[in-house]
């Protein structure tokens, strides 16, 4: 509950508050804080605030108390007291971490527009003021611990479908390497197949083939280069050198003449 001062007027009629329990005439305050009277209230089209336009809901007004002229500077003391005691334990109630976000706000507009009309002095009421302080820090906290929480769902969901992409790129990868090396070990094999009938061992007939880079063969292609030997495929510069002169009887087969 607020307590407003008796001097104040509705800034839109310019009446002063009613001190009596007359409700169309007696303050009462809306969701932006800016404080009215009932009937005013009541005559806006449409629900707007007169002075910053923020629209309220008429279910949400809140009604004022207009304090009664001070008789004595000790029981005005003891009221304050006891209103900023009455304060104290409504923002207890709402620092708790299901609090309704309504009430909070509800809450700290009252308490500060009661510190602005009857504590000037800024170090008085003080555990007030402190407490006002800390909810406002743990509500910011708490938005921010429920944005964390968004985010590290966020991220452990991306982290898991990497993941999982990864493991599809592993495998893949996996698959594509053991099918290029099956391809090779084929492709090996076909070479040593293709290979094999043009070899001779080494004393067998007292002949072998001459390397493909030595000089007996560099001069064997070039005293052979018009002739072939039928029967044995030309593999590019794989030719059989009739003329070596230890080439075996039985690898002379006729030689034909190319024109």
């Amino acid at each position: 509950m607020l307590v407003v001062h008796p001097a104040s007027i509705c800034d839109v009629c310019l009446d002063p508050y009613s001190i009596t329990t007359e409700p169309a005439n007696s303050p009462h305050v809306i969701a932006c804080g800016h404080i009215f009277c009932l009937t005013c209230l009541r005559n806006l089209s449409p629900n707007a605030c007169p002075l910053c336009r923020k629209s309220f809901q008429p279910d949400r007004i809140k009604k004022l108390h207009v304090a009664a002229p001070p008789e004595l500077d000790g029981a005005s003391e003891e009221a304050e007291t006891a209103q900023a005691l009455s304060f104290l334990q409504r923002v207890a109630l709402v620092s708790r971490e299901n609090a309704p976000d309504a009430d909070v706000a509800d809450v700290l507009t009252e308490v500060d527009q009661w510190l602005s009309e009857h504590s000037e002095d800024p170090n008085s009421n003080l555990p007030l003021r402190a407490a006002v302080i800390s909810l406002r820090r743990f509500k910011v906290l708490q938005d921010q611990t429920e944005r964390d929480k968004v985010e590290h769902r966020q991220l452990r969901h991306q982290l898991k479908h990497s993941r999982r992409n990864a493991d599809h790129d592993l495998k893949t990868s996996r698959a594509v390497e053991e099918s290029l090396l099956t391809r090779i070990q084929e492709l090996e094999q076909d070479h040593a197949l293709e290979v094999s009938p043009l070899t001779v061992e080494n004393g067998k007939d007292g002949f072998t083939f001459p390397s493909l880079h030595s000089s007996s063969y560099l001069d064997c292609m070039h005293n052979l280069n018009p002739y072939r030997i039928p029967g044995i495929p030309t593999l590019n510069t794989v030719i059989l050198l009739i003329h070596c002169p230890n080439l075996p009887n039985r690898f002379r087969p006729i030689v034909y003449r190319l024109s």
